[in-house]
């Protein structure tokens, strides 16, 4: 019963977002039910795609606020981004969350205490068919094409930035890796390297610390066996030779 009154008197919004590397922007979009009203935005191409999506999310509040005095009923709001509307429904504040989820917390907020407004977070899957939900995500592509010029006016989140950091560190380590086996550790990087697996092969699994090492060295080619000991033997006969030397002398 309380969805039916909700259905019936509220304004329907279905919100969008879409991120492509490719893409000189990052999408957001937001398609009102049965209006023939809808808004794209292109967000600078460094936002995520969670961003994306909780920008969508606070642009549809923001606008129902603007509009408030024209527009009577509760507010649903449709996205298929789980991740979003966990963030934007979360209590919990830290440095790390993304500031459009938090603006769109403060935003529900005042539309329900201030504003007398229902409002409703709702999931819904993609691609199914949902014609709300379809004309968003096709929006949103839009919003992202290779023309569109995204509105540097919208700042990218700390947190993007950082998993911007985390991938130019990442690239550079490996660049720096594929110099170095050119003439060091060419066993490992013949055999074993990966630059495509981001963790170690370890760490999934509960393994001793001399378990690990052991077979890093192995996996490395550096044992204490045959030519390494050899090798071994060779510098100290060396070092006596010159100890005698200069002994002599």
């Amino acid at each position: 019963m309380f969805w039916q009154n909700m259905n019936c008197s509220s304004e329907i919004i279905y919100t969008d977002g879409s991120c492509d590397p490719a893409c000189r922007a990052t999408g957001a979009s937001l398609v009102l039910d049965n209006q023939e009203i809808a808004y794209k935005i292109s967000l600078p191409r460094h936002c995520s795609s969670f961003t994306a999506e909780a920008f969508a999310i606070k642009a549809a509040l923001e606008l129902m606020i603007l509009q408030r005095d024209s527009r009577d009923g509760h507010i649903i709001i449709m996205s298929d981004c789980k991740s979003a509307l966990s963030a934007i429904s979360n209590n919990l504040l830290n440095v790390h969350k993304n500031r459009c989820a938090t603006e769109a917390r403060h935003l529900i907020f005042a539309l329900e205490e201030d504003h007398d407004k229902r409002v409703v977070l709702v999931w819904i899957p993609s691609h199914v068919g949902i014609a709300g939900n379809e004309a968003a995500d096709e929006l949103a592509k839009k919003a992202e094409g290779l023309r569109e010029e995204p509105d540097f006016d919208i700042e990218v989140s700390v947190g993007d930035l950082m998993a911007l950091a985390r991938e130019e560190i990442w690239f550079t380590t490996q660049a720096s890796i594929r110099r170095d086996s050119a003439y060091k550790g060419s066993f490992y990087f013949d055999k074993f390297y990966d630059e495509t697996v981001r963790k170690p092969w370890f760490s999934k699994i509960n393994a001793k610390r001399y378990f690990v090492t052991l077979i890093n060295r192995l996996r490395s080619n550096h044992y204490n066996l045959g030519v390494s000991l050899l090798r071994n033997v060779a510098m100290w006969i060396r070092r006596d030779v010159n100890v005698d030397a200069n002994a002599k002398i």
